[in-house]
C-alpha cells in the first residue's frame, strides 16, 4: 500500500491501525475537525465575528489541507453523517456551533435552526468550491471568507422564510 510506504511503514503494520483507506481519511478528517474546534474554543469572539474568524481559519486548514479534504467528502448527507454521530461530522458542528448561534441570535433568527444552520454551512463552506474560488477565480482567502459568510447568511434567512411559509401553508392546509 503507498499509504504505508510514504508513511514508512509496511503495509502490515498499517492495516494494524487501520483496516481500509476510508478509516484513515476519517481519522485524517477528525484530526482536522478536532484543530478546528481547538481553534474555536480558544477564541473571544462572538456571533459574527466569530464566524468570520473561524470561517478564515477553515478557509485556511482547506488551502493547506485542500487536495485531501476533496477526496474524503462522505457519500451521506449531513443530516445522517450528524445524528448517526460521524465524529468527523460532530466535531466540525462543534467547531461551529457557538458561533452559527451567535449569528442566530443576532440576524433574530430563532435557536431551533442550528442544525440546518449548520447543515447550510457545510454545504457553502464545501472545500471544492472554496479551492475553485481560489485557484479558479482568483480570490483571496479573506475575499472567499467575506463572501461566503454574506451569502450564508442571506441563505440562513431565505431558509427560515422557507421553512415558515411551508409551516403557514401546512396550518391553512389542516385548517380547511
Amino acid at each position: 500500500m503507498d499509504l504505508a510506504k510514504f508513511a514508512e511503514m509496511s503495509t502490515a503494520t498499517a492495516y494494524r491501525y487501520y483496516q481500509s483507506l476510508d478509516e484513515v481519511a476519517q481519522a485524517y478528517l477528525v484530526r482536522v475537525m478536532t484543530e478546528l474546534r481547538d481553534f474555536d474554543a480558544s477564541r473571544p469572539e462572538t456571533g459574527r465575528e466569530l464566524l468570520r474568524v473561524v470561517s478564515r481559519h477553515w478557509v485556511g486548514m482547506v488551502l493547506e489541507h485542500g487536495p485531501v479534504l476533496v477526496q474524503i467528502r462522505s457519500r451521506r448527507g449531513f443530516f445522517d453523517r450528524l445524528h448517526g454521530k460521524v465524529t468527523s461530522t460532530v466535531r466540525g458542528h462543534e467547531a461551529r456551533k457557538r458561533a452559527l448561534c451567535g449569528v442566530l441570535a443576532e440576524e433574530n433568527l430563532p435557536a431551533s435552526m442550528q442544525d440546518d444552520a449548520a447543515m447550510l454551512y457545510n454545504t457553502m463552506f464545501d472545500p471544492r468550491d472554496i479551492l475553485d474560488l481560489v485557484n479558479l477565480r482568483g480570490l483571496g482567502a479573506d475575499h472567499v471568507t467575506d463572501v461566503l459568510i454574506e451569502a450564508f447568511v442571506g441563505a440562513l434567512k431565505g431558509w427560515n422564510l422557507g421553512i415558515r411559509t411551508a409551516e403557514s401553508a401546512t396550518t391553512k392546509s389542516a385548517a380547511k
